[in-house]
């Protein structure tokens, strides 16, 4: 998940972008999946799963907001993230 997380950030067109996110929300799915399965108190298991299910709809939050862009055929100027990274 860290490689499709990273490729998202450093996307250089909407589509790439699209693509990766798609991939995180898929990764995600999995993390969530196996979260489900451990043998924790139920707790910690909801808290965890509560902490990805967060995470996944930010991801898709951000996916609709591209995907949109693209539908509508709206003109963007893309600068992907690692430009402003230190």
């Amino acid at each position: 998940m860290q490689k499709c997380c990273e490729r998202a950030l450093d996307a250089h067109t909407v589509e790439d972008a699209i693509f990766w996110h798609s991939e995180v929300i898929n990764e995600l799915s999995i993390e969530i999946y196996s979260m489900a399965t451990m043998p924790w108190p139920d707790v910690r298991k909801q808290r965890a799963i509560a902490d990805l299910t967060d995470l996944q709809n930010r991801h898709g939050a951000i996916l609709h907001r591209l995907t949109g862009i693209v539908a509508r055929n709206e003109q963007l100027i893309w600068q992907p993230t690692s430009v402003c990274r230190k």
